[in-house]
């Protein structure tokens, strides 16, 4: 289940994250570049694989840091803050390593 891309993720910084500032990379931990999203999905099905449908063309990188302010599922109202590195990126889509979840 891909999410709606009228309503894609927003670059809030470019390259804050790595000591080489403005350059990016397609290598593993090469982004460094910092998103926030906000959805009615469940964190679950944002670390889905191929879930950002249009990563490369947003101009997500692996390794760039994502924050999801989100829902634990699609009927709960509570809110969970999720956080992830954006991995495995292709022309299908991108897949957040989920590595931290605030409740």
């Amino acid at each position: 289940m891909g999410y709606d891309t009228a309503i894609p993720p927003v670059r809030v910084s470019h390259g804050m994250l790595t000591q080489s500032s403005n350059q990016e990379s397609t290598v593993a931990a090469g982004g460094g570049s910092l998103w926030t999203y906000t959805s009615t999905n469940s964190a679950a099905a944002v670390i889905a694989t191929g879930y950002f449908t249009d990563a490369e063309r947003l101009g997500m990188r692996n390794g760039d840091v994502m924050i999801c302010s989100l829902r634990t599922g699609e009927t709960s109202s509570l809110q969970v803050i999720t956080i992830g590195i954006v991995c495995e990126l292709s022309s299908s889509g991108a897949q957040l390593s989920s590595v931290g979840k605030l409740a």
